[in-house]
C-alpha cells in the first residue's frame, strides 16, 4: 500500500471516527456506521505502516512514563499527577 494512499485512508477514517463519536455523544449513532468503522479499522490496522506506527506510539508512551517516574523520584512529587491536575503548566 502506498504511503500517500494510506495517509488518505487514515485521514478519512479519522474524520468518520470523529463523526461517529459526535453522534454517539448525542445519542444518535447508527449501529451500521459503527460496524463499518470497526471493519475499516480492522483492514487499516493490518497494514505494516499502521502496525509500525502503533508500536512506535507504545514505545513513546512507555518512554514518557519512565521520564515522569524519574522526574517524580528526583523531585519527590508525583509529577504526572501534578500535571494532570493542571499544576505544572
Amino acid at each position: 500500500m502506498k504511503a500517500n494512499g494510506l495517509s488518505d485512508r487514515l485521514e478519512r477514517y479519522q474524520r468518520r471516527q470523529q463523526e461517529v463519536q459526535a453522534a454517539r455523544a448525542w445519542g444518535g449513532v447508527d449501529q451500521a456506521a459503527e460496524q463499518q468503522l470497526d471493519a475499516e479499522w480492522d483492514v487499516l490496522s493490518r497494514s505494516h505502516e499502521v502496525q509500525a506506527y502503533l508500536e512506535a506510539q507504545e514505545e513513546l508512551i512507555e518512554t514518557c512514563r519512565e521520564i515522569v517516574s524519574r522526574i517524580s523520584a528526583g523531585i519527590g512529587v508525583d509529577f504526572g499527577r501534578a500535571c494532570a491536575a493542571g499544576g505544572c503548566c
